[in-house]
């Protein structure tokens, strides 16, 4: 590798920020969508979640950015025994990032993940611990390169529906009791009188502003009807959001719906969206409207809205097999967790202690 080639570690936020424009252009060469490590999501993520130190590795070719880890420090403990540090991937708690990854250029794509994992090896870590990730990710290759082995821990699956066809061949391929069931929704509604779906975008500021509210608010809602205190129900994650939206409302990193009877607004959809691969990352719908179904009705609404405007191409309900997403596809991306461990003295003691899990050894590599 020449001298052209130049690996770089970020460690201030504000250093961080000032990346903006090239983490974009360079997420925008990906070959695979990654709607969670836009520069706006992962800024806002270690400004409001982050712990340890900030270590974000940077790989220029040429003076280009060809290479990204967006990565941290932290203390944390292995198998309850404290005091190891470990790498690991910015959004990577506390606000649902469903699929994280490293970024490379794909026109200088081996070089940059070598530079990329010669520069992480160099952090002072015992291990290194990635999740959530796609099946297909980059750190997968950038870690078998890297390390003699790489231990490998199943995640939780994500159900998805293709939207690269026409709604009606999508119906024909559900049964027929879900058919029947989104009929009769869109038809008890309709009797009430209109009902319309609205997008909110950065155009209009007040309208995004209330449609951000009404999904705190259903979101909210939702959860405490079923007894669950997930969701906005966490003032924490429900001021992310509102930090977060407007910048990714203006980039179409994001995506908010709401439905409307008459002037009544029943439910609210937020989706994180990157090269056609929309994420329906959080919704809810006003309890007084249950019978109508309108948060699953809204989710009906928008698929058939991108399968006749091919604004999408994958529809995907994110992590989790609840039973309501199941009855749209049985289509489920994997994720999993990455873990390999240090030749140091704490590295090889961190191993022993997770090796007592019995998790699989994924792959050998060079070492």
């Amino acid at each position: 590798m020449t001298s052209a080639w130049h690996i770089d570690t970020i460690r201030t936020t504000d250093d961080f920020l000032a990346l903006s424009r090239e983490w974009e252009e360079l997420r925008s060469r990906q070959a695979q969508a990654q709607p969670f490590i836009s520069h706006a999501w992962l800024v806002t993520w270690w400004r409001s979640y982050g712990t340890g130190e900030l270590a974000v590795v940077t790989v220029r070719h040429g003076g280009r950015l060809v290479a990204a880890a967006p990565c941290y420090l932290r203390r944390q403990a292995v198998r309850k025994v404290p005091g190891f540090v470990a790498l690991r991937l910015l959004g990577d708690a506390g606000v649902g990032s469903t699929y994280l990854d490293v970024m490379v250029d794909p026109a200088v794509k081996q070089d940059a993940l070598k530079a990329l994992a010669g520069g992480m090896a160099r952090l002072s870590s015992d291990f290194w611990q990635f999740r959530p990730l796609h099946d297909d990710a980059l750190l997968a290759e950038l870690c078998v390169m890297h390390a003699k082995a790489v231990v490998r821990l199943p995640g939780e699956t994500s159900p998805t529906v293709d939207c690269a066809q026409p709604w009606e061949a999508y119906l024909a391929t559900l049964s027929a009791n879900k058919r029947k069931d989104i009929r009769r929704k869109m038809r008890d509604l309709e009797k009430l009188g209109p009902y319309v779906m609205r997008e909110y975008c950065l155009d209009d500021r007040a309208g995004l502003a209330e449609a951000t509210s009404l999904l705190e608010r259903f979101n909210k809602a939702r959860f405490e009807l079923i007894g669950i205190n997930g969701g906005f129900c966490d003032d924490k994650l429900a001021a992310f959001h509102r930090e977060l939206i407007p910048t990714l409302a203006a980039t179409g990193d994001a995506r908010l719906y709401v439905l409307w009877s008459g002037e009544t607004p029943i439910a609210a959809l937020y989706l994180i969206c990157d090269k056609g691969h929309w994420c329906a990352y959080q919704s809810g719908f006003d309890p007084a409207w249950t019978e109508y179904g309108p948060g699953t009705l809204l989710d009906d609404l928008v698929m058939m809205r991108v399968m006749e405007s091919g604004e999408a191409s994958i529809f995907d309900f994110c992590q989790g097999t609840q039973e309501y997403k199941m009855r749209y596809s049985s289509k489920l991306i994997p994720t999993e967790t990455l873990e390999v461990y240090g030749r140091n003295f704490k590295g090889r003691i961190a191993a022993g202690l997770a090796a007592t899990r019995g998790a699989p050894v994924m792959a050998v590599g060079k070492g």
